[in-house]
């Protein structure tokens, strides 16, 4: 199950907020998991940091960062520092040190700076997503960023962009390796395509299989 939306930690009906609905979800008897999806990093709860140690809700995170800056995030109107963003990392880890975090980065946004960029490199090393959605920055008619000035060049985007994509690829690659030898190696997974599957910390993997008389069925 994929709890998804926009904004979703910020769901209320009544008095049931997210971490409600979650752990309400989490006592329905059954053998399945839940996951979260996209969510943004508004702060969250201790109730909500303890329901990671039901083993339905999967020990994953795309925590939306946007940048590693905070000047860039203050001109961005999000709603969070980047002390807050890695306090929460911290916390998640300290409980889980193999808990999977992925992320949106956009790079080029205007006014960034080639400090700016560099301090967003810096962070995703330090948290070590195993995977990095990047977004090089598009100009969209009648919002207050294109009224910004201080744009950031096209090439430069474009070179910034190649910069985290292959960090992306490095830190997917270390995270992978952290789970050789882990003290749990046995994780349970879903089959999601031929060939395919997700472990709870989505990590996918592609494997071969085959029948007693060699015959290759996933």
């Amino acid at each position: 199950m994929v709890i998804t939306g926009v904004n979703i930690g910020r769901y209320s009906n009544g008095n049931t907020n997210f971490d409600d609905l979650i752990e309400q979800i989490l006592e329905i008897p059954g053998d399945f998991r839940v996951r979260i999806s996209s969510i943004e990093p508004d702060g969250f709860s201790d109730k909500f940091l303890s329901l990671f140690q039901n083993p339905k809700l999967c020990p994953h995170l795309h925590l939306c960062l946007q940048s590693g800056s905070d000047h860039v995030l203050i001109n961005m109107r999000r709603m969070y520092t980047i002390g807050t963003y890695l306090s929460m990392v911290e916390k998640l880890r300290v409980a889980n040190s193999l808990f999977n975090f992925s992320t949106d980065i956009i790079v080029g946004f205007p006014g960034e700076t080639e400090e700016d960029f560099k301090q967003s490199v810096k962070v995703a090393k330090d948290v070590g997503f195993s995977h990095i959605h990047t977004f090089k920055y598009s100009e969209r008619k009648n919002t207050r960023a294109e009224r910004m000035p201080n744009k950031v060049p096209g090439q430069l985007k474009t070179e910034r962009s190649e910069v985290m994509r292959q960090l992306s690829g490095e830190n997917k690659l270390a995270y992978y390796k952290k789970l050789i030898g882990a003290p749990n190696p046995a994780y349970r997974a879903i089959f999601q395509w031929p060939g395919k599957r997700a472990y709870r910390i989505f990590c996918s993997v592609q494997f071969t299989c085959f029948t007693g008389r060699n015959k290759q069925v996933c």
